[in-house]
């Protein structure tokens, strides 16, 4: 799975970051971990945030409006393995 982090470079940043599967497989559901200054955030520290599959079902999508500039956010995508026929 490849992915990508997002993080905020100012108080009430937009941040967006994406979690993929392999070639050929289908997002199932996914998650998110936020941190902020490297330790977990508690709910608060979040202006608002959202977390849904791409339109390909082929990863996860999650975006943020991060309190300060301190916030990152780390996608993860749970995947249906779609192995090619050996």
């Amino acid at each position: 799975m490849n992915g990508t982090t997002g993080f905020a470079t100012a108080a009430s940043t937009l941040v967006s970051a994406d979690a993929f599967c392999e070639p050929g497989d289908r997002v199932l559901s996914g998650g998110y971990t936020i941190f902020d200054g490297g330790v977990p955030v508690f709910p608060g520290s979040i202006i608002k945030f959202d977390s849904f599959a791409d339109t390909a079902l082929t990863g996860w999508h999650v975006i943020m409006l991060a309190a300060n500039n301190m916030s990152n956010i780390t996608p993860f995508a749970i995947c249906f393995d779609n192995s090619p026929p050996h």
